[in-house]
C-alpha cells in the first residue's frame, strides 16, 4: 500500500478499476435485458420478412426500403384513383346537367287528347 500512496499512477489505476467493476456490475442487467431483446427483434424480424417473401439475410435498409417504396406508389396510386373518380363524377354530373337543360329549354309539345 505504501507503494500506492507514493506512485499516484497506480492509485488512479485502481480508482478507475474499481469504479469500472462497480459499472459493470451496474449495467450487467440492462445489457441482459438489451440482449434479449434484439433476440426477440431478430426473431420477429426474420416473421416479417417471411411474409414479404425475403429472407432476413436482407440487410434492413433494404428490406424495409421496399415498404416504403410500396407505401409511397400505393399512395399515389391511390390520389390518382381519387382524382378520377372526382374527374368522372364531375363529368356526370355536367351531363346530367346539360340534359336536363335542354330538356327544359324544349317547347313543349301538346298533348294528345
Amino acid at each position: 500500500c505504501q507503494h500506492m500512496d507514493k506512485n499516484p499512477g497506480v492509485k488512479g489505476a485502481q480508482r478507475f478499476r474499481d469504479r469500472f467493476e462497480q459499472f459493470l456490475y451496474d449495467i450487467r442487467g440492462k445489457m441482459d435485458e438489451l440482449e434479449m431483446m434484439m433476440g426477440d427483434m431478430k426473431k420477429k424480424y426474420t416473421i416479417a420478412t417471411g411474409h414479404f417473401g425475403e429472407t432476413s439475410s436482407v440487410e434492413p435498409e433494404t428490406f424495409f426500403g421496399y415498404i416504403n417504396t410500396f407505401m409511397n406508389q400505393y399512395k399515389d396510386a391511390k390520389e390518382i384513383l381519387v382524382k378520377k373518380r372526382e374527374d368522372e363524377e364531375r363529368k356526370r354530373k355536367k351531363q346530367l346537367q346539360a340534359m336536363s337543360s335542354a330538356e327544359q329549354s324544349r317547347p313543349s309539345s301538346p298533348r294528345s287528347r
